[in-house]
């Protein structure tokens, strides 16, 4: 049974690739790009024209970062709040919190590790928003949309050193939480480095 969700992508290259980047290091069978969910669930499409031209080129600022904790659930995200996404809102059982996911996985260690080292840094920078696009769920669905997407040559220039895809996925795990809070350092300083 397939169900459809829609969703914001971030309108700036440079941000997009480094927040996958930070999804691929702290997930390497992350299968999704960086995005904030905002409506759904839904059984099949639906025209969303109205709420994706209200959203569209709207001002998104990540505020901080959260997490989301249950028996099945280990969620490290990052806070976002725009008048936009208040205004397009809906997602069945769940109260406002538009957010980007950087983890979403099994492990609490891992997640309470990735949330102490985002926690050390002041988090606060913005991006325009795209149009709503549908993502489409199926159970059992294998999609590898982030490791070919995840831009690792930016990951490389900003370490100083050469780093792809099959290094993160064979890397033992305490040196992939390393990589994470040293990939995690540049957060203060994204503006900054955009323009570089």
């Amino acid at each position: 049974m397939s169900t459809y969700f829609y969703a914001v992508a971030i309108q700036d290259d440079f941000i997009r690739s480094y927040l996958d980047l930070l999804r691929f290091i702290a997930n390497p069978n992350e299968k999704r790009t960086a995005h904030i969910t905002v409506r759904g669930p839904y059984s099949k499409k639906v025209n969303l024209e109205k709420q994706s031209k209200m959203i569209h080129g709207e001002n998104v600022q990540v505020v901080g970062v959260d997490k989301f904790y249950s028996q099945s659930q280990n969620t490290l995200f990052l806070r976002c709040e725009s008048k936009g996404l208040r205004e397009i809102w809906l997602k069945k059982g769940h109260p406002y919190n538009p957010h980007i996911t950087i983890y979403d996985g099994k492990d609490r260690l891992l997640a309470d590790s990735l949330l102490e080292i985002m926690s050390k840094y002041h988090i606060s920078f913005h991006f325009p928003a795209s149009q709503l696009y549908p993502l489409l769920i199926r159970k059992g669905q294998s999609n590898i949309d982030l490791a070919l997407c995840a831009d690792f040559p930016l990951l490389g220039r900003l370490l100083r050193r050469g780093i792809d895809v099959d290094h993160i996925r064979n890397m033992p795990l305490s040196q992939r939480i390393g990589l994470f809070s040293e990939a995690c350092s540049f957060l203060p300083h994204l503006r900054q480095l955009k323009q570089v």
